[in-house]
């Protein structure tokens, strides 16, 4: 059974921007990640212990796991897993400062 997938509002703006970031060299390449974020995100909800638990100075973040995007490594997935719902929290590249976001 999968879990129902919710993106954050401010996963959806990271991936709306990592996606006109990439259209601006190569549409195909935006396409794509488009749908490898999609496709991820789905996989992640069908066995979201794939992730890695990272360990966090922020006590509300300690659940939070780490997972690449398919094709796209340097994009990570940032997520939760709730009862019944895997959120994704942010969508963002990896040379990103985590600690800041």
């Amino acid at each position: 059974m999968s879990l129902r997938v919710i993106f954050t509002s401010i996963a959806r703006m990271d991936i709306v921007d990592a996606t006109y970031y990439l259209a601006e060299r190569n549409v195909n390449a935006a396409t794509k990640f488009f749908d490898c974020v999609r496709y991820s995100a789905q996989r992640l909800s069908e066995m979201p212990e794939l992730g890695t638990v990272v360990q966090w100075e922020e006590k509300r973040m300690n659940n939070v796991r780490i997972w690449p995007v398919k094709n796209f490594s340097n994009y990570l997935i940032f997520y939760q897993i709730e009862t019944d719902e895997l959120v994704v929290l942010r969508v963002v590249h990896g040379s990103t400062d985590f600690k800041s976001l």
